[in-house]
Formats: structure tokens, sequence, C-alpha cells
């Protein structure tokens, strides 16, 4: 499995099941979430990701465009089994029966004890004491952030109830992590998240652009 075969494997389906722009628009970024995974037999990825990498699009519309990626068995899909958890994708065809491949486990030889010098164990020990005492990151609820949301830009409290939810969501369904790291402040994180959408919402010039989000909408990762 590589970018190139599911490339051709698109050209092969979509005009055979008449696929849309944002259908063709979501397999694409499926494969490039696959590639930055290291192209995993399966790969998770939550609804509200998806919604923001596609332009924005409401959640209805990615499950229909999904739906129709499935019938043309483009992509494969197992929903998430509470809300906390996310969907899991593959294109593998094996995925279907729920088969996984066994991933062959790699045999580890057996590192042999080495002595360290009094001055390197002395560094390992003050480092080890100075990350003892960094504070330990704890993740905020909802509440925190659309209060933190509200006293930072002049909006309702739909719209602060709405964005809080993307912004917890989001960065639950990866555990709080940025990259390769953990989260240290989410303050800056959701500072940026709203500099983030201002930027998109200038520059989406879209003809649908006049939508407007249902604030109130309640988004069920299950689906």
């Amino acid at each position: 499995m590589d970018g190139y075969s599911l490339t051709e494997k698109m050209r092969g389906a979509r005009r055979r099941f008449r696929l849309s722009a944002t259908e063709q628009a979501l397999f694409y970024e499926l494969v490039a979430i696959c590639n930055s995974e290291g192209w995993q037999d399966t790969f998770r990825c939550s609804n509200m990701e998806l919604c923001y990498a596609l332009g924005g699009i409401d959640v209805k519309t990615l499950i229909r465009a999904r739906l129709k990626l499935i019938n043309a068995k483009l992509i494969y899909y197992k929903s998430a089994k509470s809300k906390k958890d996310v969907g899991m994708y593959s294109f593998d065809d094996n995925f279907i029966s729920g088969i996984i491949p066994p991933q062959t486990p790699v045999k580890t030889p057996p590192q042999t004890p080495v002595k360290t010098p009094n001055l390197i164990k002395t560094k390992i020990e003050t480092k080890s004491k100075k990350e003892r005492g960094k504070e330990k990151f704890l993740p905020p609820s909802i509440l925190e952030v659309k209060n933190y949301f509200m006293d930072e830009k002049s909006i309702t409290a739909e719209e602060a109830q709405y964005r809080a939810s993307q912004f917890y969501d989001f960065y639950d369904s990866k555990n709080w992590m940025v990259g390769k790291n953990k989260m240290s402040n989410w303050k800056s994180a959701a500072t940026r998240s709203l500099a983030w959408e201002d930027k998109r919402k200038k520059a989406y010039t879209h003809p649908a652009a006049s939508y407007k989000p249902d604030y109130t909408q309640k988004i069920d990762e299950r689906f």
C-alpha cells in the first residue's frame, strides 16, 4: 500500500461512483494521515480533526462523504465504542472482516549494564530532580475553555461553547499531545486556535462562505 496505488484506485472509482469534490478531498486527507503514520494497516482520526482539515464542513456532511467512500470500497471504517474514543480507518481489505495482520514482534537483545562515571551520574540525578520539580500538566474542563474563550474574545456563550467543544474534543482525542510532546500550557494552544479560526474565516472565499455553523450542535464521535 502506497500513495501512488491509492491515487490510481481513486481515479478508477471517482467516475464509476460519481464522487463529489468533498468525498475526494476526504479520501486524499485520509491518505495523507496514513502516510504521516508510516502507512500503518489501521489509523485513527476524529471527526473534528477531519472537519477542520476539509475547510470547516459539518459532521453530517463528513459522515455522508465517508459512507460514499465506504460503498465505493475505497476506505474501511470502524466507529468508536464511546464518545471519548475516535473511529478507526483502513485501506486494507482485511479490515472488512475485522482481521488485522499480526505485527511481528521485534526481539531486542539483552543489554549489558554499563558502569556510569560518577560525573555523568551526578548530572542525571540533577536532571531528574529538576524534572520532578516541574508541575504536572492537568487538562482543562470544557467549562474552563469556554470561559477563557469568552474572556479573550467578545463572542456569544453559544459560540464559545461550540469552539470550546471543538478545541477540547480535538486535543482530548490526541491525549493532549502537541506533536510528540505533552502539552504544557493549554491557554496558549487555545489562543492559537482562536487566531487560526479568525484567519480561516477571513481567507475563506468559497461561494458558500455565508454558512454559519450551528453552535448548539452536539457532536457525537461515535458516528
